[in-house]
Order: C-alpha cells, then sequence, then structure tokens
C-alpha cells in the first residue's frame, strides 16, 4: 500500500468515525430528550451539608406552574453515577413526570459534604436534598413525589425520605416528603426496636420493624432471581427466595405475600388493581417484584422499568399514566446505550485514524519505524508447544488473580459498611471498585515483566535487541510518543467534553466516558502510574510473544484480544451459566475467604469491556511506529480515565 492510499485510508477512516459518533450521539440525544419532547438540564447547587451537588433534571413539556406533573427522585448504586438511571429517567419523563437524577455524594460531579457533620445526617448521601429541590419546582405535584433508587442508591432514598419524614413530624410543615418508594436490587430492612417502636443499637433484641413503616408511604421492591446480593440483603441463599425472607415479612406487615401482587400493608389480602390504587392514595400500598435477572441488569432491563412504571402510575398518577401516555412495554430508553456504544466505537475509530495521519505530519517526524521481529517464530512442532503454552498460562493469569484481588470491596463510610479487602480505600487509593484491579496489574505487571526478561535473556543470546522488542528508543523519540499520546489523549476528553454538554456519553452500561470535575483529576493522577506501568508491559508481552512472526495481521490482532481479555470473558461467562442454571453463582466466594463473592462479577463488566479496546490501541500503534510508546501511554492514558470518571470516590474509615 502507498503512502498517499494509507492516507486516504485514515482519511476514511476518521470521517467514518466521525459520522458514527454523531450518528450514535443523536440517538443517544433522541431518546434521552423523548425525540425532543423533554428538556434536559444539567443542574449543580451547594447543599444543607456543604456537598456541591450535580443531577440532570428532566423536564416533559407537560409539565407547568399551572399543571405540575408528579416527579421522581432517581439515585443510582455504589460504582456509578446518575447516568446510570437514564433508562428510568427517560421513560418516566417521556410519560410526563419530572425527574431528577442525582450523583450521590463522591460519585459523578458530585463532591464530599463537610465530614465534620453528622453522620446520620449525611447518609442520604444527597438524596434528602435532591428531594426538596425537586418539590420546590413551581411544575412539580409535591402531594405525589416518588423516589427510586439502585442498590445502595435505594438505602439513599430510604435514608432521605427519614429524615424527610422525621423533620415534617418534628414541625416543619416545609418539607417535603414522597409519597411513594421504591427499591431496585435491595431489600426492606428488619431492624430490632423496642415496645415503643424505636430503633435499638447493634447486638440488642427487639421486635423486627422497618424504620419506614411508621410514616404514610407506599413502598416496594424489584429484587432478580439471580441478584448476587440475596444473601448479604435479605439472608436467603437465592434471590427467587426473597419472599420467604422476614425482612420481606416486616415490610409487607405480615409472612406469605407473594411476589407481583399488591397488597395494602398489614395485610394479607391481595388487592385488584383498583383497590391498589387506593391503598396507593391512602399510602399504604405493598408490593415485591421479582424478575429473573441479576443485581446489574436490573438496571439493564426492560422488564424492570415497566414495573417501576406501574408501581408510580397506581401510585402517583391514580393508575392513567398508561391509558393517556404509553403503555409500559413500550419503550425507548435502549435508543441511548444503543447510540453510546455506536459513538465510543467511533470515537476510537477517529482517535486511531488521527494518530495514524498525525503520526506521517512534520511534528512527529523520525517515530516510525519498522517494527522488529517477536519472539515467536513458529517454525518446528517444539515452538508451537512453547508458543500454546505460553499463551494459555498468561492469558490464565488474570483470571486466577481477579476475585481474590477484587474481593468484596464494599466501603461506604456514609452507611458504616467497609468490609475488608486486599488494597482497601486509604488517603492515596480511593477508588474502592477500581482498586481490586490496580491490585491484580501490579501483580501482572510483575509477572509479566519477568517473563519477558527471561525470554529476552534466551533470544539475546541470537542477536535481539531492546530496539528490535520497541522499548530502546531515543529520548527525542519517546518525547514525541509521549506527546502524540498526550495530544490523541486531550482530543478524546474534549470530544468526551462537547458530547456532555448535549447529554451524550460515550460508551453503556459499564463502560461509559464522561467529563471529570477537578477534584477527580487528582484522584486519575494518583491512579495513573499503575497503570501506565502495567500497560507498557503488557505492549511488551502482546507485540513481542504474542504477536507471530509471518503470522496475517487480523490473526495476530485477535490472538492479542484474547489473551488480553479472553481469560476474564471466560471467568465471567462460567460464573453467570452456572449462577443461571443453579442460582448460585460459580464462584460463590472470595477465594480464601468467607466473603460472598457478590461485587467482583458486576466491576468486571466494565474490565471487559475496555480491554479489548486497549488491546487493539496497542497493537495498532506498534505497528505503525515499531515501539511500545504510543500505545502503551495512550491506554495508560484512556483506562485510567474509564477508571475513575463514573465511579465512586471514598474517604477511608
Amino acid at each position: 500500500m502507498t503512502t498517499a492510499t494509507k492516507k486516504t485510508a485514515a482519511s476514511i477512516v476518521l470521517i467514518i468515525g466521525l459520522v458514527l459518533m454523531l450518528v450514535g450521539g443523536t440517538m443517544a440525544h433522541t431518546a434521552s430528550t423523548s425525540k425532543g419532547t423533554v428538556d434536559i438540564q444539567s443542574i449543580e447547587w451547594v447543599n444543607e451539608n456543604g456537598a456541591s451537588m450535580h443531577a440532570v433534571l428532566y423536564i416533559p413539556e407537560s409539565a407547568s406552574a399551572a399543571n405540575p406533573v408528579p416527579g421522581i427522585v432517581a439515585n443510582h448504586g455504589f460504582t456509578s453515577n446518575s447516568e446510570a438511571m437514564h433508562l428510568h429517567a427517560i421513560e418516566m419523563s417521556r410519560r410526563g413526570y419530572v425527574v431528577i437524577a442525582l450523583d450521590a455524594y463522591g460519585h459523578g460531579n458530585s463532591s464530599y459534604p463537610d465530614m465534620s457533620i453528622e453522620s446520620a445526617v449525611i447518609n442520604d448521601m444527597g438524596h434528602y436534598s435532591a428531594l426538596q429541590y425537586l418539590g420546590r419546582l413551581p411544575y412539580v405535584d409535591t402531594d405525589n413525589i416518588g423516589l427510586i433508587g439502585h442498590s445502595m442508591g435505594s438505602d439513599c432514598a430510604r435514608f432521605g425520605a427519614l429524615r424527610a419524614f422525621q423533620e415534617r413530624e418534628a414541625g416543619n410543615d416545609n418539607v417535603i416528603v414522597p409519597k411513594s418508594i421504591l427499591l431496585t436490587s435491595n431489600s426492606f430492612k428488619a431492624i430490632a426496636a423496642d415496645s415503643t417502636g424505636s430503633v435499638l443499637g447493634a447486638g440488642q433484641s427487639g421486635e423486627k420493624v422497618d424504620p419506614i413503616n411508621a410514616y404514610p408511604v407506599n413502598y416496594g421492591t424489584i429484587f432478580g432471581q439471580f441478584d448476587e446480593f440475596a444473601g448479604i440483603m435479605w439472608a436467603v441463599g437465592k434471590g427467587s427466595e426473597f419472599k420467604n425472607s422476614a425482612q420481606f415479612a416486616v415490610g409487607m406487615g405480615f409472612e406469605g405475600a407473594d411476589y407481583a401482587t399488591y397488597y395494602a400493608y398489614g395485610d394479607s389480602t391481595a388487592l385488584s388493581r383498583e383497590e391498589a390504587i387506593e391503598a396507593g392514595n391512602n399510602r399504604t400500598l405493598r408490593v415485591g417484584f421479582n424478575p429473573s435477572l441479576t443485581h446489574a441488569f436490573t438496571l439493564f432491563a426492560k422488564e424492570p422499568v415497566a414495573l417501576a412504571l406501574e408501581f408510580f402510575d397506581i401510585t402517583l398518577s391514580n393508575g392513567e399514566l398508561a391509558s393517556r401516555t404509553y403503555a409500559y412495554d413500550d419503550q425507548i430508553w435502549t435508543m441511548k446505550p444503543a447510540g453510546g456504544m455506536i459513538a465510543l466505537i467511533g470515537l476510537v475509530m477517529f482517535i486511531m485514524a488521527l494518530g495514524s495521519m498525525l503520526i506521517k505530519s512534520a511534528a512527529f517526524q523520525g517515530i516510525v519505524k519498522p517494527e522488529g521481529r517477536s519472539f515467536s517464530t513458529l517454525a518446528v512442532s517444539g515452538d508451537k508447544v512453547r508458543y500454546v503454552v505460553l499463551y494459555i498460562l498468561l492469558s490464565a493469569c488474570a483470571p486466577l488473580l481477579y476475585t481474590w484481588c477484587s474481593g468484596l470491596s464494599l466501603h461506604n463510610p456514609f452507611h458504616g459498611v467497609i468490609v475488608p479487602v486486599k488494597l482497601p480505600v486509604s488517603e492515596y487509593f480511593q477508588l474502592p471498585g477500581t482498586n481490586g484491579v490496580v491490585l491484580m496489574n501490579i501483580i501482572l505487571t510483575i509477572i509479566f515483566l519477568a517473563v519477558f526478561i527471561v525470554l529476552f535473556a534466551m533470544e539475546k543470546k541470537r542477536g535481539y535487541t531492546l530496539q528490535d522488542a520497541g522499548l530502546a528508543v531515543s529520548s527525542k523519540v519517546f518525547l514525541k510518543s509521549l506527546s502524540l499520546a498526550v495530544l490523541l489523549f486531550v482530543v478524546l476528553y474534549a470530544l468526551v467534553y462537547v458530547a456532555g454538554l448535549f447529554h451524550v456519553e460515550f460508551g453503556a452500561f459499564k463502560l461509559v466516558l464522561m467529563e471529570m470535575p477537578g477534584y477527580k483529576w487528582t484522584v486519575y493522577l494518583k491512579y495513573l502510574p499503575f497503570f501506565l506501568a502495567f500497560f507498557i508491559v503488557h505492549s511488551l508481552i502482546v507485540n513481542n510473544l504474542t504477536r507471530i512472526n509471518g503470522a496475517k495481521e487480523w490473526v495476530n490482532m485477535v490472538l492479542i484480544v484474547v489473551t488480553t481479555a479472553g481469560g476474564l470473558i471466560l471467568l465471567q461467562a462460567y460464573d453467570l451459566i452456572v449462577f443461571k442454571s443453579t442460582g448460585v453463582r460459580g464462584i460463590p466466594t472470595v477465594p480464601f475467604s468467607s466473603d460472598p463473592n457478590a461485587l467482583s462479577g458486576i466491576l468486571l463488566w466494565g474490565t471487559i469491556m475496555i480491554l479489548p479496546v486497549a488491546a487493539v490501541i496497542s497493537r495498532f500503534f506498534y505497528k505503525k511506529t515499531g515501539s511500545i510508546w504510543v500505545g502503551a501511554i495512550l491506554n495508560g492514558l484512556l483506562v485510567t480515565f474509564v477508571s475513575v470518571c463514573g465511579t465512586c470516590i471514598m474517604l477511608p474509615a
């Protein structure tokens, strides 16, 4: 292929990338705004606890001061942010509800509160503040406000509601209280109380109560049959069994309640839809749903959205929602993640094509050289056996280490939940959802480096050099490679930032790129060295050992992608297949521990989604430049960004 042809090909890929970003972004924006009928606003305020709060407000065109409509506060889970609640926000605002999807304290773009404030006041993680904000909007019907949370967000909804009810009880009539609360991937509570109903301290015995039941509010839960937290949240072996738990009986007010059946609190008589609407108006409705889903997919499937729409229709809209808007299963939110993934593919294509074009520019002249031979020449059967053995061993390292390194990484001092793990939260390591991956990467870096050193020593006898490996370059070439990688990352972040102005995020599910507030960049810089070190050594291994001399480029690319992410994908597949067939996870506990293996599989989704991208980037730029540096540095910058931008930042206990 001539130089001119290569430039033309890069230009075509660049244009295709732009088109995909525009198409995907348009799809995502169209879904978010319900085809232009909902106004979306990013809002910020400093709340009563001194926190800088960020939320996304969805305002349907039907809402006005003359026609106030019901409102919903939506709160995300432990390792995510407001974007995770888009499915509920889109479908509810599309049907005429005003929705505020908040970033909890230390998540997304919200900061920490003043930590000198009593913890009992801040355990709602900003939910109370969002409830008050929503209730004071002139176009919101304050008598019909619902709360919905996912996982940790359900606890936040409960704590925020309790705080509001207690302040109203204390005589503050201006406080906004909810009419309905719907938990998803979380449980009712069964806490010991004395004869007056006052909650007792830890270790004390008494009648079990759910504090929410002391107040007039509709109360429901959606919990998956295959939810990994069944034992932790409901004290049952499987998610399909939670209706038999003490917590469910306490929340319902009686034993023996069935799934997907409406009841009035304390009354075991199943209600018709009309009776459920009446109970909803009386603020006594209770219900539990049990879809065939895992913890994470309860926030990424149509059925829970339909159930939430039904619950809030009955309790906030007098059962008239479907008849005057859309059927519960008529949903468009899936356009947003689909568009986000199309845009992400376009973003990666654009950055790679731009890098290919810049490499040939005068500014970066001199960083290109032919790639050297790799360690792997499969000339005889012995070479093939050695290659296959090393390939399998290196591919197996990550899945063997991951669950042990990750552990049950629950660290939330706001809720008094701190589980010891191998790399705990500290002043330096503040990302509980990322620390396990960092520890795994440190160990893998050491293993891969040792393997490289041994193989390099063997190949050196045959004239192999560090220049052949793409490691040793001149200081001038290194600085240009560093500059190019940083420039490409800056362009990538600029595109992410601009997309965010239109409420569009690149990616979907557990891989979402979004802009970061200033304080998160400090955390970013703390984690960056560990990801850089890993991807430098990773690039050495995959381009010098996994790559086969003389093989077609697509074969080498596939081999590199599979060795980078294949083991972890197989780990996830095994765990889920066993889980779906038995109701118990394939890896039920953290290795060498009695801790339930509840969170690592959820966190793994983001890792197995970004690693194939990183593998492609590593191979692409090594092929283009003959050295590891552009791809390795860009991967370090990118994967650190992915690991920090959307997840939670926590303080040590």
